[in-house]
């Protein structure tokens, strides 16, 4: 029997706040898109390489995410276009997006079944 689930479950935290992320695997097509601008063998990107990095997650994201909570603004629950939009979200972003990509790997098989991990 496989370990493959279509829904990952991601939680982490960010400035005091526990969010969670429910999401879709990404496609390859999203794969293609993101690839040429991941860092390889822990290379830190040029600030031009994460804005550019940032806007194609700008245009993945909204496919892949179903929900985000935990996220609190100004008392009120976040929204992940906010956390898209505003550059102090990046960090957050990030976090997500390497976890978007260490579940697209059938080597994290154990990893994909829908559980939470921590970041």
């Amino acid at each position: 029997m496989g370990h493959f689930t279509p829904v990952v479950i991601f939680t982490t935290e960010f400035d005091g706040d526990q969010i969670t992320f429910k999401m879709r695997r990404l496609l390859r097509r999203h794969v293609v898109k993101l690839a040429p601008h991941v860092s390889q063998n822990g290379e830190t990107l040029s600030f031009s390489g994460q804005m550019e990095l940032m806007d194609i997650a700008a245009k993945i994201v909204p496919d892949v995410v179903e929900s985000m909570t935990g996220l609190v603004i100004e008392g009120r629950d976040g929204t992940i276009n906010e956390v898209l939009d505003e550059a102090y979200f990046a960090p957050l972003l990030g976090n997500l997006l390497v976890e978007m990509l260490r579940h697209c790997s059938a080597g994290n098989a154990e990893k994909n079944s829908g559980g939470q991990s921590a970041a």
